[in-house]
């Protein structure tokens, strides 16, 4: 069954606390999985078995400058190579409850100011070591 992708958001986890990204208008992650290539030529096809998983994650959001003082602080902490706690799915009852649980590094970050559109900013994150998969309960 489809889900409105509104669901789901990005959040910062500290301690019990998961706090949302304010003024989110997109986001996604990847989980996958460096296949390795054991192939030999006794057949035509290729062969692999599962190496090293890897995840990532992008966030988009309005930099708006009438926002909270603490969310434009927020923002303005995300810089590159800083480490943080991620929680990407669904809160229920202040619960984390279905997405991925990890830590990631801001791999890059990206502001957008067109001309006629609202100024936006893009963060990328690289996941470091397990993505823990929340299920819903």
């Amino acid at each position: 069954m489809a889900e409105n992708g509104n669901k789901r958001r990005v959040y910062l986890v500290e301690n019990t606390n998961s706090t949302y990204v304010v003024g989110q208008t997109s986001g996604s992650f990847s989980l996958n999985d460096e296949l390795l290539d054991v192939s030999d030529k006794t057949h035509e096809w290729a062969e692999y078995i599962s190496g090293k998983k890897a995840w990532s994650a992008t966030i988009g959001v309005n930099l708006d400058n009438t926002a909270s003082s603490m969310q434009i602080k927020f923002l303005d902490s995300l810089v590159e190579g800083t480490k943080v706690k991620v929680f990407i799915g669904v809160l229920t009852a202040d619960k984390q409850s279905d997405g991925i649980l990890g830590e990631a590094f801001v791999a890059s970050v990206e502001d957008t100011f067109d001309n006629g559109a609202v100024s936006s900013r893009s963060i990328t994150l690289t996941g470091s070591g397990e993505a823990i998969i929340v299920k819903p309960a």
